[in-house]
């Protein structure tokens, strides 16, 4: 076996080492999200732009109350979360994206330069 042979196939375990550990990440990514969540602050103002209320579920649905540009309505739908964008699919039709950022029992979500800061509520709360 030359060098080159080697090295390819160590190049080749490593990366379905890489992969096999990383998916159970990307799996586990709309988990995260699973709870309930509530508006804390609102960017530019709540008028414009919020999610003031959400509950992700496991099975891949959401329902959530949003504001947007001074309407607010009452959804429900599916979500597909992957770690940096959620996706929300209300059963009314169309679909948003916005980008995400999840700290421990925070949310972000940014629609341009809008966005969104939500909390994790505790049960019992």
């Amino acid at each position: 076996m030359n060098v080159w042979h080697g090295r390819r196939r160590r190049a080749g375990r490593v990366a379905a080492l890489m992969t096999l550990l990383g998916l159970p990440l990307l799996v586990g990514c709309g988990r995260a999200i699973v709870g309930d969540w509530r508006m804390v602050q609102a960017i530019p103002n709540r008028d414009v732009f919020c999610v003031d209320e959400a509950t992700f579920r496991r099975d891949g649905t959401f329902t959530a109350t949003t504001t947007i540009e001074g309407r607010t309505s009452h959804e429900t739908g599916t979500y597909q979360f992957t770690g940096f964008k959620l996706r929300l699919r209300p059963q009314a039709g169309g679909q948003r994206a916005y980008t995400a950022q999840l700290k421990p029992g925070e949310l972000l979500l940014r629609d341009g330069e809008r966005k969104v800061v939500l909390k994790k509520v505790k049960k019992g709360k």
